[in-house]
């Protein structure tokens, strides 16, 4: 578990946080045009669509190796910003990946989400803790549930926001088993 809450922080806190505006679906399907470098002449990651899912591979900030991420973005279609985010890679030696949730703030973290794969429960997701761009959930992607992932169609986590009002936040499975072997390729 360690290792999890190790890799997970690294996910949000290295890559990630300097990533995020560039994964949203509508900028995903850019992801063909050759990397331009930005201000501040740091190349932006390569990306590669798979249907809901982007793949993205970058060198970190003060880092010389290669990370690469699967990402899919769920954003508000009123104002385009981001209401959840889902990543999945490979911690440094490991042979199974690992799935990181971006899920909102708000929602009442002693329920925590409700997570449903083609309409049955796989369980419920606790967050690790909060930070400003939202609450940060691992979950391990052992071989039970990456089997459920890579042979479903799609889901949802469902969060409390009131002690009366749900949310529930969609979840693509579509492009999930090639986003997932192109992560292999690194």
């Amino acid at each position: 578990m360690r290792l999890l809450t190790k890799y997970a922080t690294g996910m949000v806190a290295g890559l990630t946080l300097g990533l995020l505006g560039m994964l949203a679906p509508v900028q995903a399907q850019d992801a063909a045009k050759p990397a331009a470098k930005n201000a501040a002449g740091e190349k932006p990651a390569d990306t590669k669509k798979f249907d809901d899912w982007v793949v993205a591979c970058g060198v970190p900030k003060e880092q010389t190796k290669k990370v690469c991420q699967a990402v899919q973005t769920l954003t508000n279609k009123e104002d385009g910003k981001r209401v959840m985010q889902i990543m999945v890679g490979y911690p440094d030696g490991a042979a199974e990946p690992v799935a990181v949730f971006i899920l909102p703030l708000g929602y009442l973290l002693q329920v925590g989400g409700k997570f449903e794969l083609d309409g049955k429960e796989v369980g419920v997701l606790g967050a690790e803790r909060c930070i400003q761009s939202g609450c940060i959930v691992p979950l391990e992607l052992n071989a039970e549930m990456l089997a459920k992932f890579k042979g479903g169609t799609g889901g949802k986590i469902v969060v409390t926001i009131a002690k009366d009002r749900n949310v529930e936040l969609p979840v693509s499975l579509k492009g999930f088993s090639a986003a997932l072997a192109e992560l292999k390729k690194g």
